[in-house]
């Protein structure tokens, strides 16, 4: 993938690429800075973690975790045949927006992340694609003067899943679009085997009839990425 960009989340297609949206404050602040959150709580035994007081924090990843952070990414998506992503895009990310990506650790171990970017919409447009709002991975559509984070990338390393990681990943990035008080938060997802119908179907007329199951859609496993699934 060029630019050494993971393609697990990057649709083959426009079609293929639903975005949803969180309303922020508003207009951006000039501030920015990083952004860290530690809490405590007792967590049930979720795979191969058991019951215990699990310290969690959630803080900007720096690239000198990014070991930990690849054998992360690896087991949450263990059967993905394509590129993953490379250490020099993580370390480009983090000097483009270091507070935009974050990790969430588990008593010191990386569990998950999330990474974002800020992107001015009015330029951007509501109907756009992966490719269009990083810049065809370039993240050269990064604008620290814009009006939205972006989510570009989340996930939990399975070991770690059952234990609302993802909840705080996300609600790591609201609290962050309301520090730098922005518009929004978006964020996409791929809408399995849409491709297929594509051409004939827009998204909402294929969800309706996936619903009334007018359509049947083949199995949709649990390592397949989709920035919404934890």
């Amino acid at each position: 993938m060029a630019n050494g960009t993971n393609s697990q989340l990057h649709p083959n297609s426009h079609s293929n690429w639903h975005t949803y949206r969180k309303i922020g404050n508003g207009d951006r602040a000039s501030h920015a800075g990083t952004f860290v959150r530690a809490t405590t709580r007792s967590m049930k035994k979720t795979g191969t973690v058991k019951k215990k007081q699990a310290q969690v924090e959630i803080r900007p990843l720096d690239s000198g975790t990014f070991e930990d952070f690849s054998s992360a990414m690896k087991a949450a998506y263990p059967s993905w045949s394509g590129m993953l992503w490379r250490k020099a895009t993580i370390q480009r990310l983090i000097e483009l927006f270091p507070a935009g990506q974050l990790g969430v650790f588990v008593n010191g171990k990386i569990a998950g992340c999330a990474l974002t970017i800020i992107v001015d919409m009015d330029k951007i447009g509501l109907d756009h694609d992966y490719i269009k709002v990083t810049g065809n991975y370039s993240f050269k559509t990064h604008d620290p003067e814009g009006n939205v984070l972006y989510g570009i990338e989340v996930f939990v390393h399975p070991e770690f899943r059952g234990m609302r990681l993802g909840r705080r990943l996300y609600e790591a990035r609201k609290e962050l679009c309301e520090e730098l008080n922005l518009r929004s938060v978006m964020f996409g997802g791929r809408i399995p085997n849409y491709r297929e119908h594509s051409d004939k179907l827009t998204p909402k007329d294929y969800i309706k009839m996936v619903k009334e199951k007018q359509i049947l859609i083949r199995s949709f496993p649990s390592n397949c990425p989709t920035i919404s699934m934890w």
